[in-house]
């Protein structure tokens, strides 16, 4: 991992905290924070914590600092514990977790992950929150605003799929809404991180999310969704539609952001987005167990 410098407003946050020798006498590493964050590992004075801060570019609809603060502190115990915040620099501190790992899609087919996978999103949509509910249809607009290479064919499928999400969502779940494999740590527990993208929303984004960027094949969902819903038969039908517009609102937050910040990573997510739009294909047909 690459050394990196503690800027100026991470610093004074880190000050904050017993035994912080500064800059000067602190490890830093960079960690993988995604394609909008910078993170990374600090350790000083036996403490190992996690520092990240939001990278403001382009139409990412991210929660601002104040409100990511509130999910962070409503879910606890489902988050690592947060340390110290500055909501107006968007910079978070957490304890950095050794004994975890993140996910890969590989632990997704590891028997028993899917089930300890939902109890974890039960577990955080039960949570008191005060989000404003997600408008699909909304943040697909803002994003084909600015996705210049988002496939011109994809784009009425998009808000079609967008407004019927929206009129058809029937819960206001605390959903995470970027259940990517690598935003799952366990360390024989599991954790959620990064909550930029959360929303108020029907349980089932997260389920779709959950299956659609990790390219869950069919039994997989099966299980995902009996395990959270306790029967197949309460699975909503919804689920494929809601799985190709997870992969498609992704799809077009890459394609915005690509001209921002052009790197290797992106366009390896815009291809792997675009391969599992195959998987999950438009008029998709039930999930079998």
């Amino acid at each position: 991992m690459a050394t990196v410098r503690l800027s100026a407003q991470m610093q004074r946050l880190l000050a904050r905290l017993p035994g912080w020798p500064g800059a000067a006498g602190a490890r830093v590493e960079a960690l993988d924070g995604g394609l909008n964050n910078l993170t990374l590992r600090v350790r000083f004075a036996g403490q190992d914590l996690v520092v990240r801060q939001a990278l403001a570019q382009g139409p990412a609809l991210k929660l601002d600092g104040a409100a990511e603060l509130r999910v962070l502190s409503a879910a606890a115990g489902i988050t690592p514990p947060l340390r110290e915040a500055d909501a107006r620099a968007g910079i978070t501190v957490s304890d950095f977790l050794p004994g975890a790992r993140p996910w890969t899609a590989a632990d997704f087919a590891v028997p028993g992950n899917l089930e300890r996978l939902t109890e974890r999103l039960q577990a955080l949509h039960r949570l008191d929150h005060d989000l404003p509910t997600f408008d699909a249809a909304a943040t697909a607009r803002s994003y084909l605003a600015a996705a210049a290479g988002f496939p011109a064919e994809l784009r009425a499928e998009l808000l079609r799929l967008a407004g019927d999400f929206n009129a058809a969502q029937s819960g206001s779940a605390l959903c995470h809404n970027d259940l990517l494999a690598a935003n799952i740590l366990d360390d024989g527990r599991l954790w959620l991180i990064d909550f930029e993208y959360a929303v108020a929303s029907d349980p089932l984004l997260d389920l779709a999310g959950a299956a659609a960027l990790n390219g869950l094949d069919p039994r997989q969902q099966a299980r995902l969704l009996t395990a959270y819903y306790g029967s197949a038969d309460a699975v909503p039908g919804s689920f494929p539609r809601t799985c190709r517009l997870v992969l498609l609102l992704a799809l077009a937050w890459g394609c915005a952001l690509q001209g921002w910040q052009p790197a290797a990573d992106r366009r390896a997510l815009l291809d792997r987005l675009r391969s599992l739009l195959s998987v999950f294909p438009a008029n998709g047909g039930a999930i079998h167990g």
